[in-house]
């Protein structure tokens, strides 16, 4: 499953809320007042979109059969 990354940084993973960010890559809930760093916040979110089936059923730019283990 391909899940789009555009603006999984953008939203709180808890709350679905904006986080606001400033000039740092640490930024606050605008609801809940935890705070995520940008990266981290995406993460989740990605993780999230998978789980809801928010991706596309298209194949994955790295392809079906390739191995992620790293060797």
């Amino acid at each position: 499953m391909h899940v789009n990354p555009r603006n999984t940084s953008k939203l709180c993973p808890v709350h679905n809320i904006p986080i606001s960010y400033g000039s740092s890559r640490t930024g606050k809930c605008s609801r809940g007042g935890e705070l995520w760093r940008r990266d981290v916040a995406a993460c989740w979110n990605l993780l999230l979109k998978a789980l809801r089936g928010d991706g596309s059923r298209a194949p994955s730019p790295i392809g079906p059969r390739s191995i992620l283990d790293g060797s």
